[in-house]
């Protein structure tokens, strides 16, 4: 019997083909130390100010910034001492005019200052201090809300959660967010030839590469590979193995693609569903089948991969993992 494909696409018509595929995506609720590298299922809103209170940016005195008009290092202003406020402490006195207050890093300003004098800039005669230099008000410090408003959007759904994202999170107090649940693969290899790697080598026999490196490509996007048992180049056994795998997302099998008396699993893939792609005009991977099974509520995809393991990858790095 000669070779025959369904129909030889063009590369960039099965990517089209691809693209309009749709797996069902489910939301999950996890806790942040679980998100990353997750992608957020919805629009997350600020729900406090950030900062969420004045706080000073650096080690110095918090000041009226009008008191420190005119000083310099040859007519410094003394401000005299009236409390000293570190980061996590709440202020108590109130800076009047002539005062000053100690301040922390990430301190919270105390009620009348308006600037944050450096303490490079600064020297200390008994509980008085010298202002060596003026400062403007806001200087020093972080305004309630200047880095992001209550209400305001944070992260947009689809956002990929990187480390930072993860922070920005953390900065709002939540402890858990919403993500796509991870697609599940199921990942079947068949091939009368193979056995598995525990299995003494016989004459005729290969060892099965592909359960291995597909599951680990299948991880490398972000997915859950599934795994199976080898299953041999037969109908009954490739769509019995298909049946057990109906809950995954997508299905990825690897031989039986190959035009032909050994073109099994199109037989199954018609029988079952839809053929979409059966033959792309890429060397190697030829032989690669893409369709769908019938679910009750988005269609379960189907990758036929070729068996060799060279074109296996690369069938799957070029077309399956942008999926």
């Amino acid at each position: 019997m000669g070779t025959v494909f369904l129909n030889v696409m063009d590369p960039d018509e099965v990517k089209e083909i691809i693209e309009s595929l749709q797996i069902q995506r489910k939301i999950e609720t996890i806790h942040l130390s679980n998100v990353y590298q997750r992608v957020l299922a919805e629009d997350i809103y600020a729900s406090i100010d950030l900062p969420p209170f004045d706080r000073s940016a650096m080690d110095g005195y918090a000041v009226r910034a009008q008191d420190t008009f005119g000083a310099s290092e040859d007519n410094p202003i003394t401000l005299d001492l009236i409390e000293k406020v570190g980061a996590g402490d709440v202020p108590r006195e109130k800076v009047g005019e002539g005062k000053c207050t100690e301040i922390g890093t990430g301190a919270p300003m105390p009620e009348g200052a308006d600037a944050v004098v450096m303490v490079e800039f600064t020297d200390i005669q008994d509980d008085r201090i010298l202002v060596s230099e003026a400062v403007a008000p806001g200087a020093n410090m972080a305004a309630c809300g200047s880095d992001l408003k209550k209400g305001e959007l944070l992260l947009s759904k689809g956002t990929l959660l990187t480390p930072e994202k993860i922070g920005v999170l953390s900065a709002i107090g939540l402890s858990k967010a919403p993500v796509f649940a991870k697609p599940t693969v199921a990942v079947i290899s068949t091939g009368n030839e193979l056995i598995k790697p525990d299995q003494e080598l016989q004459h005729g026999k290969l060892y099965d590469i592909n359960s291995e490196t597909i599951s680990n490509a299948v991880k490398s996007c972000g997915c859950i590979p599934l795994y199976s048992e080898i299953v041999k180049d037969d109908y009954s056994s490739i769509k019995s193995k298909i049946n057990e795998f109906k809950h995954a997302d997508v299905i990825i099998t690897s031989g039986g693609t190959s035009a032909g008396a050994g073109d099994v699993l199109r037989r199954v893939a018609d029988d079952m569903g839809r053929v979409l792609v059966h033959g792309i005009s890429v060397k190697p991977g030829k032989p690669t089948l893409i369709g769908t099974l019938p679910d009750e509520d988005v269609d379960i995809i189907l990758f036929g991969l070729p068996g060799y393991p060279i074109s296996a990858l690369m069938i799957f790095e070029s077309f399956v993992a942008p999926f």
